[in-house]
């Protein structure tokens, strides 16, 4: 359950519309976990807000505008964002398997290193969103209606592996994400093949150069005799 006093501080700071009232109260609280597990928060605006490292495990966020608000390291089982703005927000290294993203939006948000296991994206706008090295088995992302191929174009997964997710094999993920993620693959084979045969048709170029080379010097040193 949430903390009575942690929730006291925040509904003054949204009351009054001035995110700087909680974050002031986090700065001078940095070893205090705000705790606000099963909470449903609804209509309000939490722009800006810094919940990093906060326990908002079960809780409910129904239509609230959550731009550029921090849940860096969050503990979030089986929240909800529903009809949420997450634009720019950071949510880097959230522990939130089992969460809903309905009808949220995730546009240029930051999910790097996030547990996101078991959790389902519906009809959820993950443009620019960065997923890197995010844990995704078993994710379920639908995004129909609308068609989801401008909304996945431009959605960043793990750069190091270049998988998209940690097992695409166990994760479902709609047909187009997974042709994304392939067409990447075969790209970069593709790129590294080019690149192998170039270096190679340039190496035998130089032998056989060099062959001529050796050739005439050959020639040269016979005439000479």
């Amino acid at each position: 359950m949430s903390n009575i006093e942690h929730l006291k501080i925040l509904k003054n700071a949204i009351i009054k519309n001035d995110a700087l009232i909680w974050n002031s109260w986090r700065k001078e609280n940095p070893d205090t976990i705000p705790n606000f597990a099963n909470e449903i928060f609804e209509n309000v605006n939490l722009e800006g807000f810094n919940f990093e490292n906060s326990d908002i495990s079960k809780a409910q966020f129904n239509y609230v505008n959550c731009r550029n608000t921090k849940f860096e390291r969050v503990n979030a089982p089986y929240v909800t964002f529903n009809f949420v703005n997450l634009k720019n927000a950071n949510l880097e290294s959230i522990n939130a398997p089992f969460a809903k993203f309905i009808y949220t939006n995730l546009e240029n948000s930051r999910l790097l290193n996030a547990n996101l296991r078991d959790s389902i994206f519906e009809k959820t706008n993950i443009k620019y969103a960065n997923f890197e090295n995010a844990e995704m088995i078993d994710v379920s992302i639908d995004n129909n209606p609308p068609p989801p191929t401008k909304k996945l174009r431009y959605t960043f997964f793990n750069s190091d592996d270049n998988s998209g997710v940690d097992d695409i094999n166990e994760a479902r993920l709609t047909e187009l994400l997974k042709y994304s993620i392939e067409k990447k693959r075969h790209n970069q084979v593709l790129e590294q093949s080019i690149k192998a045969n170039v270096f190679g048709k340039y190496s035998l170029i130089v032998t056989m150069i060099m062959a001529v080379v050796s050739l005439i010097v050959s020639i040269i040193n016979f005439v000479t005799i």
